[in-house]
């Protein structure tokens, strides 16, 4: 059977609508899960970050940034900054630790009041407290024994006495006295500076403590000839 063409154009476009009725179904159906699935993916949320100062507690205070109650002064501080602490109870623990330091260095002053732990001594030629590495109490030994000697006697010889000194090393000292003029007869006499001043440890031509010299540890050459 022969078919003309106003006949064809008939038959395509009823075939076009019947293809067009059943793929449209198919056509939603595939739209509506490209939809569905768009939708269905999960949306991430942020947390959300905690409000610094929305932990204060009873006195007002904010932990979160740092703060916490402090009695003694009533308010709110951060430790590190500000130490919770009165000042009466402040000067308290400045006064103890003097008194503490006081007590290390300088506790037991002597009956003239120098601190000897720190290196004070008396020196009574001066009338002072001193450290003799700073200060000598005597500029010599000579003049150490002359005013010692002086003091001895009531300072009544002072310029009829003279001292000659025969040995001498930086701690020991001895020499010669005479009550008089050079030439005079006289004594011996011995002096230390152990205690950092010089004294006078023996003088004269009596009896000598051979003990007591060599406890202060004199040259034996100084003690030659009567603590051999």
């Amino acid at each position: 059977m022969r078919v003309d063409s106003t006949e064809r154009s008939e038959i395509l476009v009823v075939d076009s609508l019947f293809l067009m009725n059943k793929l449209s179904p198919i056509c939603l159906a595939a739209l509506s899960l490209i939809l569905l699935s768009g939708c269905a993916q999960k949306t991430t949320l942020e947390p959300t970050p905690p409000i610094v100062g929305g932990d204060r507690d009873a006195h007002g205070c904010i932990g979160s940034a740092g703060y916490s109650w402090c009695e003694a002064k009533q308010k709110c501080l951060r430790v590190w900054e500000e130490k919770c602490e009165s000042a009466s109870a402040a000067s308290s623990a400045s006064s103890a630790a003097e008194t503490s330091s006081d007590r290390l260095i300088g506790g037991d002053k002597d009956e003239h009041g120098c601190l000897g732990p720190a290196g004070y001594t008396w020196c009574a030629a001066k009338q002072k407290c001193l450290r003799v590495w700073e200060e000598e109490c005597f500029a010599s030994v000579k003049e150490a024994i002359v005013w010692e000697l002086a003091q001895k006697y009531e300072q009544r010889i002072r310029k009829e006495f003279t001292v000659t000194i025969t040995q001498e090393t930086k701690t020991h000292a001895r020499g010669k006295i005479s009550f008089g003029g050079p030439g005079t007869p006289g004594g011996m006499v011995l002096a230390s500076k152990m205690t950092g001043i010089w004294r006078v440890v023996y003088e004269g031509n009596g009896s000598v403590d051979c003990a007591v010299l060599k406890a202060e540890e004199f040259p034996a050459d100084m003690l030659k000839g009567f603590c051999d």
